[in-house]
């Protein structure tokens, strides 16, 4: 068997990779077994936050997962070790990235202080909430009605799940995707009100 520092044994062989791709119970418990104690392993090395552990490494092994189900994606099966953990580092590059943005929504799911604001502060505001709804009413109804379940009715996630008839990790997933929707299409939006000139044609 392989180590953590020797991904790349024998073990990972064409025959391997056809266990996953034919749901062998004995391989796919050894995959899901083995490299999420790789990954935790790693992640817990570059990041603090257990929960945002556990989604990285969870979504690791979904877009692993559909790799090995696509044809072709997996071209050297002996180095099936190291393609999990460019898989995972991507993963990780994407929530660096993302992080900062992903704040804006995060933090609508808290109260303002009421500190009696300026002004231009609760224009600002006013701005804001004008944008997020323009931005809700884009997405499709599947991920703003998860959203607004979560983040703004702050509904239990139990509850939410069991509507749905998903696992809490399949929600987890769920609400990447719609976040993800959330905040590309709010850059769509911003950006060209933080540059007028460039929206303008021929500007």
């Amino acid at each position: 068997m392989g180590t953590a520092q020797g991904l790349d044994f024998h073990q990972f062989s064409e025959s391997y990779l056809h266990g996953l791709r034919t749901q062998d119970g004995e391989t796919a418990a050894h995959f899901v077994s083995y490299f999420s104690r790789i990954l935790h392993n790693k992640l817990r090395r570059q990041l603090a936050c257990p929960e945002h552990i556990k989604d990285v490494q969870q979504e690791t092994l979904l877009r692993t997962w559909a790799a090995i189900r696509s044809a072709g994606a997996i071209r050297q099966p002996e180095r099936f070790g190291a393609f999990v953990t460019s898989v995972c580092n991507n993963i990780l590059r994407e929530s660096y990235r993302s992080r900062a943005r992903t704040r804006a929504l995060d933090d609508l799911q808290m109260d303002p202080e009421d500190k009696s604001p300026s002004p231009d502060g609760a224009v600002l505001a006013q701005e804001t909430r004008q944008l997020v709804q323009q931005v809700l009413a884009r997405l499709s109804t599947k991920d703003r009605n998860l959203l607004q379940a979560v983040f703004f009715e702050q509904r239990n996630k139990d509850e939410v799940c069991r509507e749905l008839g998903v696992s809490r990790d399949y929600l987890r997933v769920l609400l990447h995707r719609a976040k993800q929707q959330f905040m590309g299409m709010y850059a769509e939006i911003i950006v060209p009100r933080k540059n007028p000139a460039a929206a303008r044609p021929g500007a």
